[in-house]
C-alpha cells in the first residue's frame, strides 16, 4: 500500500480506476546549504548607491523604480553628477551617515529631473492622433 498510487474517478464517490507502482525508489535532491537568489532591480540599485557611500531610503527608491528608474539609468544619473556629489561630500562637515543621506537626497532630486526631462506620457500621442482624426473628419 505504501508504494502504490491509487487513481480514482474525479467524483465525490469516485470508483477506483487503477493503481500505479513507482519504477525506482524516490531520491531526494541534494540539499544546498547555500540558497542563492538573484537580487531584484531595486536591490541592485540600492547596492550600487550604497557602494557610492549613499544611505538609501528604500521607500523612496521603490517609488522612483515604479516611475521607471532602472539600474542603467541610476548608473547614468550617478556618473553624470559624480563630480557634484563629490563636491557636496567634501563641503559637508557631518557624520558619514548624514553625508550619505544628503547624497541620496541629491540623487533622488536628479532622478526627478531626469524623469521629468525624459518622460513622454504614453497616452499623449494616442490622444493627439484620435483628436486629429476627428478634426480631419469634421473639416
Amino acid at each position: 500500500m505504501k508504494d502504490k498510487l491509487f487513481i480514482f474517478e474525479y467524483k465525490s464517490d469516485g470508483m477506483l480506476i487503477g493503481e500505479a507502482l513507482r519504477q525506482k525508489p524516490y531520491e531526494k535532491p541534494p540539499k544546498s546549504s547555500e540558497l542563492t537568489f538573484e537580487a531584484n532591480e531595486v536591490e541592485q540599485i540600492a547596492a550600487f548607491l550604497e557602494q557610492q557611500n549613499m544611505v538609501v531610503e528604500r521607500a523612496a527608491l521603490i517609488e522612483k523604480h515604479r516611475k521607471g528608474l532602472t539600474l542603467a539609468v541610476a548608473e547614468e544619473i550617478f556618473n553624470h553628477n559624480k563630480t557634484r556629489y563629490d563636491g557636496y561630500a567634501g563641503k559637508l562637515m557631518q557624520s558619514p551617515k548624514k553625508i550619505g543621506t544628503a547624497l541620496f537626497n541629491a540623487f533622488m532630486l536628479d532622478c526627478e529631473r531626469h524623469q521629468r526631462r525624459n518622460h513622454v506620457a504614453p497616452y499623449a500621442s494616442l490622444w493627439d492622433r484620435q483628436h486629429e482624426t476627428k478634426r480631419d473628419v469634421h473639416q
